[in-house]
């Protein structure tokens, strides 16, 4: 009976339901706090096996949250252009505004992207979409288009869906089918009484890699990475809890017993009078508030055993740092950004995390993410792609700078081979990172006077070279 009102116990404090682990795990630093909180010693774990779970838990987890949401803040700063791909041409928002004449997929690619739909900015767009596949381990993103295809010229508007309501109607031909609409017949969104059909193509589905099947959902379904979480997760809340409790309630924070002896059996107790004459002093005449001291000066003979509620000594703060690393870890965020370190972290170390985590996370995923809506809006279908781009990032200009130095070294080197018939003119603009040419994959000896002169620019050559066929 003892343990059930336990385990209801604990079930109210951290939400969700309760399993008891009887394997023995490593020594936790807040075993005595979390016995308060829970009356056992049996670890205990929030179960995250379904979505509501998993949005409670990013709702009310602050360590979670702030790791994700970081993500998205990161995410977000992206800035996205439109590039022709027969020229390498490249649109800016700033270009884009002075240009006339734009092509009208241009013009398309431009206003769905700056305006995706008519709620959301394209910042608050590009941050919901990395916390929703972050928390569920899946995102989608419905095109709403006036025609059964889906492509750039005649998507109207972007819209994220929560994910948490999303069912996919499966066929089961998992290994059978070449096409997405051999396996998934449908989306069902389900919230409530209210229901709404997706076809397929309609959904752009971004999901985190799955390694479980247990249902036959997991076939297209990504896992969160919350669910490898869990015991780090509850070790923060309960954490948390504890600190609540000691600054809500205090606690015990004294014995006091009495110090009279009779010279005999030892110490004598204090008499139901005594007790009760000390303790009504210390409520109505001492403590924090107008009007009291704070400091007892008693006739009786007593002694007072300090009990010790300094939360460092406890460890509280010391498993949220070490359980708030792990969570960083799996979402690959360096941990200094969120301020792990107790000492507290240096400009230089700070200045590097930022430079890590657009590296080794931001870029990389925002690259992949907008890889997806070229292809499910068959932007390329048209000439035109979306690219993104970090280059305006303080922390990321160092970078840029030395990008630049290395390519003006490599252009000396590619001009003198050009100059020289080596290399071809698209070998030489290739090695810097530029697009290749129409007309640029000849050497300087097969090139025609005309061509000559659009590379020339401000450069001298000899002679043999103005007339190379001479």
């Amino acid at each position: 009976m003892a343990s059930k009102l336990r385990h209801k116990l604990a079930e109210k404090i951290l939400g969700g339901a309760i399993v008891a682990k009887s394997d023995p795990l490593s020594p936790l630093n807040i075993s005595s706090a979390r016995e308060v909180l829970l009356g056992a010693g049996t670890p205990m774990f929030t179960r995250l096996g379904t979505m509501t779970q998993l949005e409670k838990e990013y709702c009310e987890n602050p360590v979670l949250a702030s790791v994700i949401n970081l993500k998205a803040d990161y995410a977000s700063n992206a800035r996205i252009y439109v590039r022709d791909i027969r020229n390498g041409e490249i649109f800016t928002d700033k270009i884009y505004r002075e240009s006339k004449g734009v092509d009208k997929i241009v013009q398309k690619m431009f206003r769905l992207k700056n305006n995706p739909n008519p709620v959301q900015s394209t910042k608050e767009f590009l941050a919901l979409a990395s916390i929703f596949k972050d928390v569920f381990g899946n995102g989608y993103t419905y095109a709403n288009s006036g025609t059964d295809d889906i492509n750039i010229k005649d998507v109207e508007y972007l819209w994220h869906v929560w994910s948490q309501f999303m069912i996919p109607d499966i066929t089961g031909k998992y290994f059978d089918r070449t096409s997405k609409e051999g396996i998934i017949r449908k989306w069902e969104f389900v919230r409530g009484v209210y229901t709404k059909e997706f076809h397929p193509d309609e959904i752009l589905h971004r999901k985190e890699p799955n390694v479980r099947f247990t249902r036959s959902t997991d076939m297209v379904l990504g896992q969160s990475r919350q669910e490898s979480l869990s015991w780090a997760l509850s070790n923060i809340k309960i954490a948390y809890e504890s600190r609540n409790v000691i600054a809500r309630e205090r606690g015990m924070r004294a014995i006091i017993s009495s110090a009279q002896a009779d010279g005999v059996a030892g110490t004598m107790p204090m008499d139901d009078t005594e007790k009760e004459e000390v303790q009504e002093s210390l409520k109505t005449e001492y403590g924090f508030m107008e009007g009291q001291s704070q400091f007892m000066v008693t006739k009786n003979n007593i002694n007072v055993h300090h009990i010790d509620q300094d939360v460092r000594k406890l460890g509280l703060l010391n498993e949220i740092a070490s359980d708030a690393m792990i969570v960083c870890s799996r979402y690959n965020v360096p941990e200094t950004l969120v301020k792990l370190y107790m000492k507290g972290a240096t400009f230089e170390n700070q200045d590097t995390a930022e430079r890590r985590m657009y590296q080794n996370t931001t870029i990389p995923e925002e690259e992949d993410r907008w890889e997806d809506i070229n292809n499910w809006l068959k932007c390329r279908d048209f000439n035109y792609e979306y690219i993104v781009s970090f280059d305006h990032i303080p922390v990321l200009q160092k970078n840029e700078k030395d990008k630049a130095e290395t390519n003006k070294f490599v252009s000396a080197q590619y001009k003198e081979m050009f100059f020289a018939g080596a290399c071809t003119y698209n070998d030489w603009i290739q090695a810097v990172g530029l697009p290749a040419t129409s007309w640029g994959n000849k050497r300087i000896t097969e090139m025609s006077m005309d061509e000559i002169q659009k590379i020339k620019g401000n450069y001298t050559i000899n002679d043999s070279l103005e007339n190379p066929n001479a």
